[in-house]
């Protein structure tokens, strides 16, 4: 017998696929002894992104790709880039986050979901400015245009619009109803970070408690030998999991843009919503 779908009630608008579309291109990596993380740009992807779409929505790690676009193009090129419409950036720090803020202490497997952002998002822009500053043989001059060309082709939705309309409706509808979903983030998790692979059914269910918090039914500590606290861990991880993904999709239909997912995540998305494009 095939399983019932539970569908989000977040949905995404027609989308012209062979348009734009918003994506990452960083390729992370942390020098030892250093507490900053190193951005280098994957170019073959950046530019293959470039040739099969009309705008690529850069989503930028703070603005150190920029420095990177200025190795691999020129300083020039990058200015020309940058004021072609064909590259627009997505600068922002905005998640969902869980944890207890100036509030009284609750026991676990009872959780907080918060939407984290940016006090101000156009300063958290501006402070991000001076990764440019690090880009090597630029004088001032051409770092004060090349800084003026980035905060041109950044764009910010209305992101608190996003979160309220779109994003934090479909999350709070996955962790009271979407059981199917949770289970398989549940099941994600374990694998991925206990080495736990289990395919049995357990009991997962959330009730809402207060304005942001919600409290775990689950019989999985008596089918799998974990602490209360791996437990209260594990469902934590695997909650923003999912509320990650409906972030995804919250700025597809912000942006107007498609995004990719990968091979893991596409398992949640069909259950999470149906998209047409």
């Amino acid at each position: 017998m095939e399983k019932s779908v539970v569908v989000s009630p977040l949905t995404v608008p027609q989308l012209e696929i062979n348009r734009r579309l918003l994506g990452s291109s960083a390729i992370a990596y942390q020098k030892p002894g250093e507490r900053d993380i190193g951005v280098r740009l994957d170019i073959k992807g950046f530019v293959r992104r470039l040739l099969l779409f009309d705008t690529y929505i850069l989503y930028s790690v703070r603005l150190k790709e920029i420095p990177e676009l200025v190795r691999h193009f020129g300083y020039q090129g990058t200015l020309e880039l940058l004021s072609s419409g064909a590259v627009e950036i997505r600068c922002e720090c905005a998640q969902f986050g869980e944890g207890q803020f100036s509030t009284p202490p609750y026991p676990r497997l009872t959780f907080q979901f918060h939407v984290v952002e940016a006090h101000n998002r156009d300063q958290y822009v501006i402070d991000n400015l001076g990764e440019i500053s690090r880009t090597p043989g630029l004088t001032a001059r051409e770092l004060m245009d090349l800084k003026s060309a980035v905060m041109k082709a950044v764009k910010q939705p209305d992101n608190r619009k996003m979160f309220s309309t779109d994003v934090a409706p479909a999350f709070e509808f996955d962790v009271l109803h979407n059981e199917l979903l949770l289970k398989d983030a549940v099941r994600f998790v374990l694998a991925k970070d206990k080495g736990i692979t289990f395919t049995g059914d357990f009991d997962l269910g959330f009730d809402k408690i207060a304005e942001d918090r919600y409290r775990t039914d689950t019989n999985l500590d008596k089918k799998l030998s974990l602490t209360t606290e791996e437990l209260h861990n594990v469902i934590k991880t695997a909650v923003l999991g999912v509320s990650s993904i409906a972030q995804r999709i919250g700025e597809m239909k912000a942006h107007t843009a498609l995004s990719g997912f990968t091979d893991g995540e596409l398992p949640f998305i069909s259950q999470q919503t149906r998209l047409t494009c």
